[in-house]
């Protein structure tokens, strides 16, 4: 007597089937998480720069707000002058910092556009474009108080 053992075709087609709707799930399961997963990293990556942007103003700011300074805007560049040195800060790509202490760049690749102003006398309004959106950033030269 010979026994049949094995599955039978209906068989075969059903756990194919439900394998496939396993499959299906798990993919767009991880098209989805991925996709989240990469703007939360391009958010960081963006508030990682804005944060850079404000250090690296505080810095100079703290470095050349002094009575013998000079400060004016042009721009993508501030810029602290005594007459005999001159310092700045600027947006060309990236931001490039000269102070005493050296020179600093801080890649960007997520920031459009900065552009400084000095509004009266004592502000500094530093314009950050991102993303078709634009934040403002105020800052007080004390010196100039």
């Amino acid at each position: 007597m010979q026994s049949n053992r094995g599955f039978t075709v209906a068989e075969l087609c059903i756990a194919l089937a439900l394998t496939l709707i396993v499959a299906t799930v798990a993919v767009t399961l991880c098209a989805a998480t991925s996709g989240g997963l990469a703007r939360i990293g391009a958010s960081s990556e963006l508030s990682a720069e804005i944060n850079s942007i404000c250090g690296a103003l505080d810095g100079w700011l703290l470095a050349v707000d002094d009575s013998s300074y000079t400060i004016t805007a042009l721009g993508y560049r501030l810029t602290a002058t005594d007459g005999i040195n001159t310092y700045y800060l600027e947006f060309d790509g990236g931001l490039t910092s000269f102070l005493p202490s050296g020179e600093t760049v801080i890649q960007m690749h997520r920031i459009d556009n900065v552009c400084f102003v000095i509004s009266d006398a004592s502000l500094i309004e530093c314009t950050v474009t991102y993303d078709g959106k634009t934040l403002r950033l105020v800052r007080e030269i004390k010196s100039k108080r």
